[in-house]
């Protein structure tokens, strides 16, 4: 019988282990060689007294926090001291959850829910399951973090997310911690698919491009990091399409659309004309009225982009109301340029002065209209008055860069006799001309083909005023677009 009553005895006493250890969630093997039962009455006032400390919010958050996961980490706590500890931190976390302490509270809520079987009434009790929304019900386990430092980052993590929802606008110091913990950790699924989540929303919420492309980039962080369902290539399509031109104002004659990469630099672009028949125009497709979008989204520039529908030359009243939007959008930048060609070109110059442009872009412009040959066509088959000159609507203190070819007599004496004439009448130096050996009125298209365009543009965003001597007879620039319509016309 005495070796039954022992077999007996050890059975129970290994029953009663297991059923301690089996709250243990570590699976580390050194923390499991520290994990002892409380080995006085000592060690549980301990925890106790700093569980009150938090619970009034008393004592430093490094002294609280250090001293709950200490004893936390190291013992199996009883479960009434578990169950009172994790109702507290959770009650706490939820009360003060923007703050440090909410976050060293529920750096120890998450931790005891990693290590112990806490009911379920209990989590969802105080709100807690707020935090967690679904990820409860999904995993019997919510944390696969093992010990009190990993808890700490997951409630590093918490706290950036919850600041990223308080937050109108991007922080940039919170994404790039939020970037540097993911590089550094390998996060639970369920928060990366949070910290993913956030970021696509935020993303479509964003009011500016640069913000959006910073969102944009934590959420395709995570998704080359993770590979999680509901992290689908599907937010690429959101973020092209937030990074589509917005509509500022949209009338039967012309349109404004806005893109916004932010910065102190705005390009207000026009198009230029169409080529049919004025019989057979009816309209332009806003989609086709956003002259330069592809250059200056590849490039991150903030663009108006102000379109005409038919070959009016912008003589029409709605353009009164475009003014208007386009106004309260330009008055965040630091300098304007308008830009175009062509009749777009005569629209760069006309509205300079009204939309208080810092610098012109004309290629190939018209400036007194009466001398275009088909001007007189249009305005007789369409039927619009001249509401809009150049001469009336030039800025004084703009500074103007006319682009022409040599070879286009109408275009040559648009410039040499008509631009340069206003400005010499008026005794005004902010005119600098660039002639090209070209024939064609399309110049500008030929300077993109010869890839010397966008320079053009680069270096007057840039105010890099010098590096456009380049392009004046003889200059660098000038010499490879020469190259290439040399190359052109041997073909």
């Amino acid at each position: 019988m005495g070796t039954v009553s022992k077999c007996i005895s050890m059975i129970l006493t290994l029953i009663f282990l297991c059923e301690n250890l089996s709250n243990c969630a570590h699976k580390n093997d050194n923390d499991d060689n520290k994990i002892i039962k409380l080995s006085s009455e000592q060690d549980g006032e301990k925890f106790e007294s700093y569980l009150n400390q938090l619970e009034k919010t008393e004592g430093s958050d490094a002294e609280v926090r250090n001293s709950l996961h200490a004893i936390a980490e190291t013992r199996i706590l009883p479960d009434r001291l578990v169950f009172r500890a994790f109702e507290v931190s959770a009650k706490k976390s939820s009360d003060i959850h923007w703050t440090e302490k909410g976050i060293v509270a529920f750096s120890l809520a998450v931790f005891l829910l990693q290590r112990y079987n806490i009911p379920k009434e209990l989590i969802k009790k105080h709100g807690f399951e707020v935090f967690y929304k679904e990820r409860i019900e999904k995993h019997e386990r919510v944390l696969s973090f093992q010990s009190a430092a990993d808890c700490k980052i997951l409630g590093e993590i918490h706290g950036l997310l919850l600041a990223l929802h308080k937050e109108e606008k991007a922080g940039e110091n919170i994404i790039e911690k939020l970037l540097e913990l993911i590089d550094k950790y390998k996060l639970p699924v369920f928060w990366a698919e949070e910290v993913f989540r956030v970021a696509v929303k935020k993303m479509e919420m964003a009011t500016h491009d640069e913000e959006r492309d910073k969102f944009y980039s934590l959420a395709k962080k995570l998704e080359d990091y993770y590979e999680v369902p509901s992290m689908s290539g599907k937010f690429e399509e959101l973020y092209k399409k937030a990074t589509e031109p917005s509509p500022l104002f949209m009338g039967k004659e012309v349109s404004a659309q806005f893109l916004d990469f932010g910065g102190d630099v705005v390009f207000i672009t026009f198009n230029s004309g169409l080529t049919d028949k004025p019989t057979e125009i009816k309209t332009r497709g806003i989609e086709s009225a956003t002259f330069g979008a592809t250059f200056f989204k590849k490039n991150k520039i903030s663009a108006i982009m102000i379109g005409n529908h038919r070959n009016h030359w912008y003589q029409t009243k709605e353009m009164l109301s475009v003014f208007s939007e386009v106004k309260n959008k330009i008055k965040n930048f630091k300098k304007v340029i308008t830009y175009g060609a062509s009749i777009g070109g005569f629209a760069s110059l006309a509205f300079s002065k009204e939309l208080n442009a810092n610098i012109v872009l004309a290629f190939s412009p018209q400036v007194t209209l009466e001398k275009w040959p088909p001007y007189k066509k249009y305005r007789h088959a369409i039927g619009f008055e001249e509401f809009f000159t150049v001469e009336k609507g030039l800025s004084p203190i703009s500074s103007v860069f006319a682009f022409y070819a040599t070879g286009y007599p109408v275009d040559r004496s648009a410039v040499e006799d008509d631009l340069v004439g206003l400005y010499t009448r008026t005794k005004n130096k902010n005119l600098t001309v660039f002639p090209f050996p070209s024939d064609a009125h399309t110049l500008i298209s030929e300077l993109n083909k010869a890839k010397i365009l966008g320079d053009i543009l680069i270096n007057v965003a840039n105010d890099n005023f010098q590096a456009l001597d380049s392009f004046k007879k003889d200059g660098e620039n000038w010499k490879k677009f020469k190259s290439y319509k040399d190359s052109s016309s041997d073909q």
